[in-house]
């Protein structure tokens, strides 16, 4: 059960992390420009990959494809609603990738 929180929590840092190399987002957050955006861009994909490769390891390729699927769109989500109505939330993960 705890991998599957490791995986929801990767999937989050890893839509934070894509979101925050764009310059709207991270002007939302109101960190100074990144200067390694094609780093952060590559760390979110790895996030994501590694939240996919947890539900496949726990859940199997079939279920877990699914619990993955499910895992990456409620993170999405929930990026999309912390730009939304609690942006500064972020701001500790965007000076980490600055």
């Amino acid at each position: 059960m705890w991998i599957h929180a490791i995986g929801l929590a990767a999937a989050y840092l890893g839509w934070a992390s894509l979101a925050l190399s764009q310059e709207k987002h991270r002007l939302t957050v109101a960190v100074p420009l990144i200067a390694r955006a094609n780093t952060a861009r590559l760390l979110g994909a790895g996030l994501l990959l590694l939240s996919m490769v947890a539900s496949w390891v726990t859940d199997g390729a079939s279920f877990g494809s699914l619990l993955g699927v499910i895992q990456l769109s409620l993170a999405a989500m929930m990026v999309a609603l912390t730009l939304a109505w609690r942006p500064a939330w972020l701001r500790w993960w965007a000076r980490r990738l600055s």
